[in-house]
């Protein structure tokens, strides 16, 4: 999956407004996913104690470099492996994107047009089939 031109120019154009607003939006998402899906938090049990900020950092990165994309290859090639480590599967991903997602619109509030959230899902949803690739190979290497 790519992310469309239109998407695209949505999340640089409001990469400030992510930016600004990242930390809020990560720390509302974990509070959001541990609360509505407890079953979440094994995955979490070793992740360091400012987890949220690594969230909010990649949420930043990715919209500053959204016309740059390879340029946060290695960055999701070490998420993948970290993703591997926890036993993170792909069914998951649509859970956390609908908490991340509930989340802009919770912080931002008339800030997350309509048009802001579904640029971000799209953008969630390429992320997601990008990391979900990696740890499918890196998976299948471990089998090996």
């Amino acid at each position: 999956m790519k992310t469309s031109v239109k998407s695209v120019d949505i999340l640089y154009k409001t990469s400030g407004l992510i930016e600004k607003n990242s930390i809020e939006i990560s720390k509302t998402m974990y509070i959001l996913l541990f609360d509505l899906h407890p079953e979440f938090k094994v995955l979490f049990k070793n992740a360091p104690s400012d987890q949220h900020k690594l969230l909010a950092e990649t949420m930043s990165s990715y919209a500053v470099n959204i016309k740059n994309i390879h340029i946060l290859k290695p960055a999701l090639e070490k998420i993948a492996k970290t993703h591997v480590n926890n036993g993170v599967k792909p069914y998951q991903y649509k859970i956390i994107s609908h908490m991340l997602l509930l989340s802009y619109k919770v912080v931002l509030g008339d800030d997350a047009t309509d048009e802001l959230i579904d640029a971000w899902k799209e953008a969630i949803e390429c992320v997601s089939d990008i990391l979900i690739k990696l740890e499918k190979e890196l998976y299948l290497k471990n089998l090996q």
